[in-house]
């Protein structure tokens, strides 16, 4: 059941990622905590690939701040491409999200 557990946040992290960043802008230790709020631990070697693979697509871009502990932060922001694409993305998922509710009501689970 872990697995499958998994594999359904994987396809989902980037989303929820993309929806945490619609608020404002993060450092990367600071989104692991809020995520952590939404109770998904998450470890920084799995947040850095996301975040490199959503840079990528150009959905998100880093702001570089000095930092009194660090010389400069990279803090995360989305993008104009993202907020373009949300309508689309969001419509994909409520897709998705009736289309399972649907297949649920027909099982009977208890």
């Amino acid at each position: 059941m872990d697995k499958i557990r998994i594999q359904i946040r994987k396809g989902t992290l980037e989303y929820i990622i993309l929806l945490v960043l619609h608020e404002k802008e993060y450092y990367w230790r600071d989104l692991l905590k809020v995520l952590k709020n939404y109770n998904l631990d998450l470890l920084e070697w799995t947040l850095y690939p996301i975040l490199n693979r959503l840079e990528k697509e150009q959905f998100i871009e880093y702001n570089l701040k000095v930092s009194p502990l660090w010389p400069k932060r990279k803090y995360y922001k989305i993008t104009t491409k993202w907020k373009e694409s949300l309508k689309l993305i969001k419509e994909s998922y409520d897709e998705l999200n009736v289309i399972i509710k649907n297949l649920l009501s027909k099982i009977k689970l208890w």
